[in-house]
């Protein structure tokens, strides 16, 4: 499939936002449950994905038109640690390693609703299942933190990634040379009810083969009605609630409306089955533990779908 932002915007156009203005793509791979004897499903996500517009850094721009970004790396299995994280106050100021900021870039929240929540990116992988069983008991929520510094007049890079860079706190701190431009702090949260599967026996594992969570990544295209637009929000729509329905600005419709968003399914994917119950993971997947660098998926040269 390919979207630009051309197409997100065309005429007819829908979107399954809660902010009509607001066309942009947001994906994550899914997670999956299987099975010891290899069946696998795809676990329920609980609500919609969340994706958030914070001020970091200052004098943010907004994204323009045609801009696109990923972040993280499908193919990483293996955290370098320490888990926890050193105290921010002694990671370098100056941010070279973009390696370890990307991993730190990555959360997986146990969510336990009756003690107190962990923070935000707290954990760089995903817990073991044992883990999950006990504590987990209201599911754990994936986190993607994307780099907001870019290069300025660049848009887009061939792998999506090298415009972009992140501050030398992940979130906030200074930006590499040559990365001036600062954009909004991207920040995406999706609930998974990994809950639903305690006691049972199996693993859980990333849509692309990961098991280990640390190849956890996102894609962003831009697809706000103009960067004007977006710009004067940000400028603009500043309640420390948070809540959408505090800026004005904004056209607010609701979930049942957004659902009726679909577009239509690209022909490769039409005898796939991505819920499950089903053998194997979809697009012929290979589950890939590591710790070495996972083969690239099998999905951009051998995908079968369906029988």
């Amino acid at each position: 499939m390919d979207a630009d932002y051309a197409a997100l915007n065309a005429t007819g156009t829908c979107t399954s936002c809660e902010v009509v203005q607001d066309h942009s793509a947001y994906w994550t791979p899914t997670p999956y449950f299987v099975y010891p004897n290899g069946t696998t499903v795809m676990v329920e996500q609980i609500g919609g994905m969340l994706a958030y517009y914070l001020y970091y850094l200052d004098n943010v721009t907004a994204f323009p038109e045609g801009f696109q970004m990923a972040a993280g790396d499908p193919l990483i299995r293996n955290f370098t640690g320490p888990f926890p994280d050193d105290p921010l106050s002694s990671w370098p100021t100056d941010p070279t390693d973009q390696y370890f900021l990307q991993q730190r870039a990555i959360g997986f929240n146990c969510l336990n609703y009756a003690i107190p929540p962990e923070p935000s990116l707290y954990r760089h992988q995903l817990p073991t299942k044992d883990y999950m069983d006990t504590t987990c008991t209201d599911g754990v929520r994936f986190e993607m933190a994307f780099p907001s510094c870019g290069k300025a007049g660049e848009i887009d890079s061939p792998n999506h990634k090298t415009h972009m860079a992140y501050p030398s706190l992940v979130k906030e701190g200074n930006c590499p040379s040559g990365y001036d431009v600062h954009y909004p702090f991207l920040f995406y949260e999706t609930i998974w009810a990994t809950h639903a599967f305690a006691g049972v026996v199996g693993t859980f594992v990333l849509s692309m083969g990961d098991p280990v969570g640390t190849g956890y990544h996102a894609d962003f295209i831009m697809g706000w009605e103009s960067q004007q637009f977006l710009q004067y929000a940000l400028d603009t729509c500043r309640n420390p609630s948070g809540q959408i329905q505090d800026c004005a600005l904004f056209d607010i419709q609701s979930d049942s409306l957004g659902a009726n968003c679909t577009f239509a399914m690209p022909d490769v994917l039409k005898k796939d089955d991505p819920y499950g119950p089903r053998q194997g993971l979809p697009g012929n997947n290979q589950i890939q533990y590591g710790p070495e660098q996972a083969a690239s998926s099998p999905i951009a040269t051998t995908y079968k779908a369906g029988p």
